[in-house]
């Protein structure tokens, strides 16, 4: 995954001999990748389960990318109170599973060379805006949880008008995170 979700390709380089941006090329499942040198290098045993371009073909429906400031704080945020599940993470990336869906979370520091870094430089709560509603997560589960792992709850578990139960947790980063679950009756 890491290796996916940092791969750049020659026709994105603005010149063979711009140095700062090019990066170790690296041979992955055949594959030929390019990292920035900013990137660590993986230990082999923090290997993705799949290559990076298995994984990407293997990708439906809508998903999204979150970029952050600790891939580990977001992982635990996600998987303690959300109920995602961590397909692979380590310190620069993570490829989360959530209700049937799928989700990444990107180091800052991965997206030095992308043209998004210049949107998230210096800001200090993301996704302003966004909500990333969470369907079929309990909210009053995940306000709990959340209370307890110290993040904040910015408005309880309430019955809404439009027939869903939910919630507003803010992460470390400033994203709005909406557990919701279907009002019965």
């Amino acid at each position: 995954m890491p290796a996916m979700a940092h791969r750049r390709h020659e026709r994105h380089f603005r010149s063979e001999a711009d140095s700062r941006i090019r990066g170790d090329v690296e041979l992955a499942s055949g594959a030929r990748t390019c990292f920035l040198r900013a990137m660590k290098k993986r230990s082999p045993d923090k290997m993705p389960p799949v290559s990076p371009p298995d994984y990407g073909r293997s990708l439906r429906g809508l998903g999204f990318n979150l970029l952050v400031s600790d891939v580990a704080r977001s992982v635990a945020f996600a998987v303690e109170v959300l109920g995602a599940t961590s397909f692979y993470d380590d310190d620069d990336f993570a490829a989360m599973k959530l209700h049937g869906g799928d989700f990444m979370l990107h180091a800052d520091h991965t997206y030095r060379g992308n043209p998004l870094s210049g949107i998230v430089a210096g800001v200090e709560v993301r996704g302003a805006g966004v909500e990333l509603r969470v369907y079929g997560c309990d909210p009053d589960a995940a306000e709990t949880r959340a209370r307890a792992g110290g993040w904040t709850v910015l408005a309880g578990s309430i019955d809404k008008p439009h027939g869903l139960r939910e919630c507003i947790i803010i992460d470390d980063d400033g994203y709005a995170w909406i557990p919701g679950m279907a009002i019965k009756g």
